[in-house]
């Protein structure tokens, strides 16, 4: 063989291996890139069945009382939309277990987790109205029992609710600064925050409210109807009128000030009413005691 010859022979000898070795390189870098997208897939479906374990205790409350404890959704990523889906079920009065699945095609990544609720015990509430300064009843206003109240009390906000004041202030699920009289809606959480010289009032007998009722600042109440608590942070006075509140009463304000109760109030103590209206905060940021990934 001539010398051209094999120099043609190696030639094309090198050429094949650096094509080998190429498609080899190609090939595994192509390998490599697949991997690092389903791990990157797999991840997303993972932070997605999170996702479903948040939405499942934000539904905590709706499934306690509809019945209603399946979530679901999707989160894009990328031009991509992952699914998830939770079922929440109900261990006992303060247990709930929510399970939920991420998932992308065929990726799935599922995840359990117990949550507990909040126990805040309605008998720290045992008294139709209770106050730090005096309780005046007359006219015919009416507490129902006659001697369900508590004069010269030592009030401790945290130790009833469960959270400091600016806490509930922050859960409050609806805020008002300086309402107009007759505000609504009132129910559920509601924080009511006055200005030096302001009164909260209520005058309206068509008005209604229920839940938890904070009121940071004075009160006059000469209407309506209201189940639950009522937690007065200044000076209460029902000087008139025809309101009616089933459920409790609470003044957080000067000893030396006198709570009036006056004209044809109606103040009937309800354990039922009280507990209802806590149940708003059993649901409050609720804690995780146990997770974990399944398989």
């Amino acid at each position: 063989m001539s010398k051209k010859g094999i120099a043609l022979l190696l030639a094309l000898l090198i050429l094949a291996v650096l094509v080998i070795l190429g498609s080899s390189l190609f090939i595994s870098s192509l390998t490599e890139s697949n991997l690092t997208k389903r791990d990157v897939r797999e991840k997303r479906a993972f932070w997605a069945a999170e996702s479903g374990i948040s939405k499942g205790i934000e539904k905590l409350k709706e499934c306690a009382q509809s019945g209603d404890c399946q979530v679901s959704g999707t989160i894009d990523y990328e031009n991509e939309s992952y699914s998830y889906s939770a079922t929440i079920s109900v261990l006992d009065s303060l247990n709930y277990r929510v399970d939920s699945s991420g998932s992308l095609g065929q990726i799935t990544k599922n995840i359990s987790a117990v949550v507990r609720l909040r126990d805040i015990d309605a008998n720290n509430f045992p008294y139709a109205i209770e106050s730090q300064g005096a309780i005046e009843v007359k006219g015919s206003a009416q507490i129902t029992p006659s001697d369900s109240k508590k004069e010269n009390s030592d009030l401790d906000f945290e130790s009833l609710f469960g959270f400091t004041k600016d806490e509930l202030k922050s859960y409050a699920i609806y805020y008002y600064q300086d309402p107009p009289n007759n505000v609504e809606p009132v129910e559920d959480i509601t924080w009511v925050e006055l200005s030096e010289g302001r009164e909260f009032r209520i005058t309206s007998n068509n008005w209604e409210g229920s839940g938890i009722l904070i009121i940071n600042g004075d009160a006059k109440i000469t209407g309506g109807e209201f189940e639950g608590i009522i937690y007065v942070i200044g000076e209460l006075k029902v000087p008139a009128g025809n309101p009616t509140v089933e459920g409790t009463i609470l003044v957080e304000g000067d000893p030396s000030e006198t709570t009036s109760l006056r004209g044809n109030f109606e103040l009937d103590y309800d354990t039922e009413a009280i507990d209802e209206a806590l149940n708003n905060l059993r649901y409050v940021a609720p804690q995780t005691v146990a997770w974990w990934q399944t398989y």
